[in-house]
């Protein structure tokens, strides 16, 4: 398939699930979508839309929202709380840019996954991120971020399995608090691996031999700046 999304496809308002990931589409996603209010998934990865992310909130029962590997560009809407039900958000390897509000680890007890790698977006980590009590994946790599990382809770990121902060312009050390959440993760059923078994930051020497991110509990390291 090739083109936009055909027009037929807003008409269809008791759509539950709309997936057309890797179909070809490219253009625009048209504003015509937000009448699709009965949608809990929606899955369009692997395209080649462009534009900005249409106003989504009237899409309250949405479970999943996978948008990522397009050229979707703007930023992020900062009113998240129509969207009490949703479980997982990609929107890496897009153009997006400004700032990750702090509207999306504002204790949305349902999320588990927060997809932000592979952008453009700046500024700094909430200092909420570690509010998610079911929150398993989160990747903030390969963006333009500042400052430092914060400091988290000691009891939060319970069942936390990803949390990615490499390739960014973060400044400090991951936080011990981090590490001792990952040291004192337990093992998968049956299994030797911890159920917290990837934490990333830039924790390799540049060329300078600074070391943006120390880190004492890290499994990948990288040398930092950027992008991917």
């Amino acid at each position: 398939m090739s083109g936009t999304i055909p027009q037929e496809v807003y008409s269809l308002t008791k759509l539950e699930r709309l997936l057309i990931n890797n179909a070809g589409f490219s253009g625009t996603v048209s504003e015509q979508i937000r009448s699709l209010t009965d949608l809990e998934f929606l899955d369009l990865d692997l395209n080649a839309f462009t534009s900005t992310i249409p106003d989504l909130s009237p899409l309250t029962k949405l479970n999943l929202l996978a948008l990522a590997e397009n050229n979707f560009q703007g930023q992020l809407p900062t009113d998240v709380s129509a969207w009490s039900s949703l479980t997982f958000l990609d929107v890496s390897r897009n153009n997006m840019t400004g700032t990750i509000s702090s509207a999306w680890f504002a204790n949305k007890v349902n999320l588990g996954s927060l997809y932000f790698s592979n952008n453009s977006f700046v500024g700094t980590i909430p200092n909420n991120y570690d509010d998610h009590p079911s929150l398993k994946d989160l990747y903030f790599n390969g963006n333009d971020l500042t400052g430092t990382i914060p400091v988290v809770d000691p009891s939060s990121f319970t069942v936390m399995e990803e949390l990615l902060f490499n390739r960014n312009q973060l400044s400090g050390p991951v936080p011990d608090s981090l590490c001792t959440i990952k040291n004192n993760s337990p093992l998968r059923p049956n299994s030797t691996i911890q159920v917290f078994n990837a934490l990333w930051a830039d924790c390799t020497p540049d060329d300078d031999n600074v070391i943006r991110n120390p880190c004492a509990c890290c499994t990948k390291c990288s040398v930092g700046g950027p992008g991917s």
